[in-house]
């Protein structure tokens, strides 16, 4: 894939938006569009084969990125529906760094603030239930275009809420892969969202490395965020919100990482042969205070994504 060499005098930098380990998100005013843009510049990084020779070590890891943009973009181009993914706009390089220009979100927060907030006040169950189709659908549609994300967390959700209009969109698209680009990919991401097969390396000779095997990995991930979400839990993750529906008592670990990762091991032994079972929800309702309307959505919606065998997980709208 061709980049487009970075124009910088056509873009007007406002603000750093966040910094990361090889690069920088900066807001920006397009000057031929007049819209305001995200750009996300990641320093190149070489690395010295013989003296006087470099070779490129990030390049298709950033290539990876931008074709699950691109493939995504299918969906952001069709105007007749909500957009619940992050709509590129460009993307090139110069000679130190490439450049990713995405649609800017104004007054978006991650979900991840956005749950911390639900502390303070409350959404209706028929909000909730919105929020959560919202991301359901945002899901099927990516992997539609044969997408799989692979980093399925409140921080890379974002989220618009104002009065009674809700908005969600999946971004940080850069450890996600795209149709055949999957079969190069090993996890990575974060482990408390991370599906038990995925945990324990578990072959399933029926979808090795492949995007099928990731779309399902996808599913968990995001089933354990819309607990999360129901619950008002703030970035609990698997091990937490395991724990304290099968009465584990974390405390007791605290001080002792590899306890910590047994019991990691333990829980995810469990559930991987059970799933999310029906007596563990009703001891997350009870927990959790949820509503009749929500604990039926979650029976019908989440629960689903939530079984052991990655083959049994089904994505309902």
């Amino acid at each position: 894939m061709k980049m487009r060499h970075y124009q910088p005098k056509r873009y007007k930098l406002l603000e750093v938006l966040g910094k990361g380990k090889f690069g920088v998100v900066t807001k920006a005013l397009d000057k031929n569009t007049e819209l305001s843009v995200a750009i996300k510049k990641i320093d190149k990084v070489y690395s010295v084969i013989s003296p006087g020779v470099y070779e490129l070590d990030n390049e298709q890891e950033i290539l990876h990125e931008v074709e699950s943009l691109s493939a995504v973009d299918a969906i952001c181009q069709d105007r007749q529906r909500p957009q619940h993914v992050l709509c590129k706009t460009d993307f090139a390089e110069d000679q130190h760094a490439f450049y990713i220009i995405t649609e800017f979100l104004d007054q978006y927060i991650t979900l991840e603030q956005f749950i911390v907030q639900l502390k303070t006040f409350s959404l209706s169950d028929q909000q909730m239930i919105q929020l959560c189709r919202q991301l359901l659908q945002g899901l099927q549609d990516m992997h539609s275009v044969h997408v799989a994300h692979r980093d399925i967390k409140p921080s890379n959700i974002m989220i618009y809420s104002h009065r009674d209009h809700l908005n969600v969109k999946f971004v940080d698209f850069g450890l996600s892969c795209h149709e055949d680009q999957c079969l190069e990919k090993r996890h990575a991401g974060s482990p408390i969202y991370a599906a038990p097969e995925i945990f324990f390396a578990i072959e399933d000779p029926e979808s090795p490395d492949t995007l099928q095997r990731w779309i399902k990995t996808d599913e968990w991930s995001l089933g354990i965020v819309l607990l999360e979400i129901i619950g008002h839990m703030h970035d609990q993750g698997f091990m937490e919100l395991v724990a304290k529906i099968r009465n584990v008592d974390l405390d007791q670990y605290a001080d002792a990482i590899e306890g910590l990762i047994n019991l990691h091991t333990q829980l995810t032994i469990g559930v991987y042969h059970t799933g999310i079972t029906n007596n563990d929800l009703t001891i997350y309702y009870q927990l959790y205070h949820v509503s009749r309307p929500l604990r039926e959505f979650v029976q019908d919606f989440v629960k689903p994504l939530l079984t052991g065998n990655p083959n049994d997980r089904q994505l309902q709208i």
